[in-house]
This record gives C-alpha cells, structure tokens and sequence, in this order.
C-alpha cells in the first residue's frame, strides 16, 4: 500500500520522477504558548520515525540532539515497507510496537484515523497528537524546527539551538537547496525517465555536491562556520546514504561521498556527536533500500556516469587508434 485514494487502500504510484519526493499533507504546528491549537505540552505528542528514511532522520537527529525523550515519546516502524500495508509497527529488533497508545498496527491507521478519506501518500515521519488523536504534521523540516524551538521551556538542560535568528534567512536559502538539489535530488535519478533527464538530475546533484566541498574547505567546521545547525543535519542524511545506497542503487556515477575530502571530514565531525551517532541504523537503512517492496524499477535506455578514477586517462586510449 503505497498510499490512500479516499480512505481506501491503493498501490498507484508516480510512474517516475519528480513525483517519489514529495511534501507532507498535513502541516498544523505546534507552538510554546498554544496559539495554534496545538500547545507545547509534555507527553502530549509522540513520533512515528524510521530509522532508514532520510527524511524522518532529520527529526530524530533533533528530538536527540534537543533532548527531548522524556518530552515527546517516538516509535520505529520496520524498515522493511510492505507492499500491502506500507510501514508497519512490530516487535522486532527493528522495530517497536506502537507505545504511543494508539495500538496501530501500521502507520496507514493514523492517517485514517486524522482523516477517514484521507487521499495522498502514508509517509514518515509522523507527530501525534495523543489529546486530540490526529496527525499534527508529516512534513519533515516543520516538525525538525518545532522540535528545536518549541519545546524549550521543556528541555531539561541547555541544548544547541539549531536555527539561530540571525542565520536563519541564510540557513533557509541553503535548506531550500541542499532539499531541492541533493535529498530530492539523488531520488530523481532514481526516477529519471530517460537519458537526458538522468544527465540533467546528475549534474545537478553533483553541482552542489562540488560547491559544499568548496564551501567547506573554506570555512568550516559546520555549514555556518564553528556551531551545528538545522542545514548540517539536512546535509549529513543524505550523505549517510551517498556510498551505502544511492551510489549503487540508483546508479550514480561521477564520484562516490569518499572521493570528497572535505565533505568527507565533515561527515566524521557529525558522526563524532554521540546523539547523532545513535541515530545512524545501517541495519536498517540497507534493509529497507534493498529488501523492500517499495524499490524503484530500473529504466531501460538509461547508462550511469562513468565515474572519476584516478587512473582513467579517456585521451590516452583515443591515441592508440583502437576502437
């Protein structure tokens, strides 16, 4: 079950590109003083992640690195998604069952039981809401920003704050890219429909792959220089899965994340913070990328990019006069 058409179970689902990326389709807020309805309140809301999708990564990094365990309760669905019933809830190694109180078997309850005709896809990750048993929000970087801001008065210890006001402009031009053009973008590879808009998709991935590396080797240790923020986190989920996944699974030539000295660096300096670490599943990640019902098909007529060898020389083969 890939997604929900009026409340009913359908495996319709984008023939390719643009569309396997997608934005959330419930976007309320919660906020500190209760102004949306929706109030800052402990215990009152609860996570339904997975450790393999890296869009719901980007939330677990800051519901760990803001310490809000003890705050906002989280769920793990089974990485390995299920053609019939999508992501699922389980008592598993990989997985939990639902402790959020709802006693779903699998995360397409939730989205029926906020709307029974609901239409649109069932996606992590997911904020609950107890009280009003309903979906508050699926939209990854909503929920990673209200996680960090509006639930401070709740922290139990000073925590960095990830979206600082005077780089918040900066941080949201860069988001919008480092989404559009890498977390999207490798999934439009993925999905490209023919030659020239794998050419396309590709260069574009590798375009801002080549401007962080500059940008880093500039400045650095962090996107916006000696302090963590929201876009390092947007940044590192998807370069946790550059080599392990997308590099071989959607065919992405070029370079591999190694062949990066600085990108490289960089990922070791996240992966050097004991919060963020514990978030990293290859387990799971693998699991669900490779051994799932959900995979993207390959597309005939498409080659990868020959990737960047060091002792390729493409000119010294042309002199030989062999063809």
């Amino acid at each position: 079950m890939k997604s929900l058409n009026d409340g009913k179970s359908t495996d319709a689902s984008p023939p390719s590109g643009q569309g396997i990326v997608h934005l959330g389709n419930f976007r309320d807020h919660v906020t500190h003083d209760g102004s949306s309805g929706f109030p800052a309140e402990p215990g009152r809301y609860h996570l339904y992640v997975s450790h393999a999708c890296p869009f719901s990564h980007r939330v677990t990094i800051v519901w760990a690195l803001r310490g809000l365990a003890q705050t906002i309760g989280l769920s793990i669905l089974h990485p390995r998604w299920d053609a019939s019933d999508g992501w699922v809830f389980g008592e598993s190694a990989m997985s939990t069952i639902d402790h959020g109180g709802s006693g779903f078997a699998c995360l397409r309850d939730a989205y029926l039981a906020s709307r029974p005709q609901y239409s649109g896809r069932v996606c992590v990750p997911v904020l609950w809401d107890k009280v009003r048993r309903a979906i508050v929000n699926n939209e990854s970087l909503d929920i990673a920003l209200m996680l960090n801001g509006e639930f401070v008065a709740h922290n139990p210890a000073p925590q960095p704050d990830l979206y600082p006001d005077h780089l918040r402009a900066e941080i949201d031009a860069l988001n919008a890219r480092i989404s559009r053009f890498l977390a999207n973008g490798v999934y439009d590879i993925a999905g490209a429909r023919d030659q020239a808009d794998y050419d396309r998709v590709t260069s574009q991935v590798f375009s801002i792959l080549d401007e962080l590396e500059r940008n880093l080797r500039k400045g650095g240790p962090f996107l916006f220089g000696q302090a963590i923020t929201i876009a390092d986190i947007l940044l590192f989920t998807p370069l946790v899965r550059f080599d392990a996944v997308y590099a071989p699974l959607f065919r992405i030539g070029r370079k591999r994340l190694a062949d990066y000295p600085a990108l490289t660096a960089f990922m070791e300096r996240i992966y050097e913070i004991p919060e963020i670490a514990a978030t990293v599943h290859f387990d799971q990640i693998l699991a669900h990328y490779y051994d799932s019902d959900w995979s993207i098909p390959l597309q005939r007529g498409i080659v990868p990019s020959l990737p960047a060898m060091t002792w390729h020389h493409p000119k010294a083969a042309t002199r030989t006069g062999i063809c």
